[in-house]
């Protein structure tokens, strides 16, 4: 089981983000999953019904907080989704699919609805994953625990990204 800390998905993402956009399959702007937008504020998606600050995944210090509500907002799925904010601004969004069961190839097919067929995996650190790369954020299907299927939309903008 692949084990993955938010700050390594971000920079993860960051770095295959821009090897993605010349390489891969571009599906445009790439900038929400389901009712979340990129660049959202912070003050707006607290107050979200179920919004639960993750004070584990926070790092204040550095401008990142992370929150999450479990529910089937997305996809009408029974999902944990995890938000990431840098500086207030939403920068990742994270849609874990509750049901073990629920494959790869489902999961791709629920992106590819807004976004199109990504194409073929693409190789990466050892792994192949579907990859929608776009000039806002990318979205990529990585393995979550549990052997669920995560759904993960992260920011392009490099100054995003802290160490």
């Amino acid at each position: 089981m692949i084990k993955v800390s938010s700050l390594v998905i971000l920079l993860f993402v960051g770095i295959f983000s821009a090897t993605a956009q010349t390489s891969g399959a571009s599906a445009g702007k790439v900038n929400t999953i389901g009712p979340y937008q990129l660049g959202s504020d912070f003050t707006e998606l607290k107050d979200l019904p179920g919004f639960k600050y993750d004070s584990g995944r926070s790092k204040p210090g550095i401008g990142v907080k992370v929150g999450k509500i479990i529910d089937k907002n997305v996809y009408d799925q029974p999902t944990i989704q995890r938000l990431t904010f840098h500086k207030n601004k939403l920068v990742r969004i994270s849609v874990i699919i509750g049901d073990p069961a629920f494959t790869e190839e489902q999961t791709k097919a629920l992106v590819a609805k807004q976004w199109g067929d990504p194409g073929k995996k693409q190789v990466y650190g050892g792994n192949m994953l579907y990859v929608w790369a776009g000039t806002t954020g990318t979205i990529m299907i990585l393995p979550a625990d549990g052997g669920r299927q995560m759904i993960t939309l992260t920011d392009n903008d490099k100054s995003h990204y802290v160490e």
